[in-house]
């Protein structure tokens, strides 16, 4: 197989091309704003089983 295709570019050079020209980022789509929500909360829930457990078993 020739090397004759686009080299693959740093890995930076993805994320700099998806960027407005002024450097912000762009809104996440609605969806993964959902996905987003649930891995929140999905994190706050381990959190608090975590402080339990430890709690419970210390006690």
């Amino acid at each position: 197989m020739s090397g004759a295709g686009s080299p693959i570019p740093p890995s930076g050079t993805w994320a700099a091309q998806n960027l407005p020209s002024s450097g912000q980022r762009l809104p996440l789509p609605r969806e993964l704003v959902g996905a987003q929500v649930l891995l929140w909360v999905q994190f706050a829930l381990t959190a608090l089983y975590v402080v339990t457990v430890l709690s419970v078993v210390s006690y």
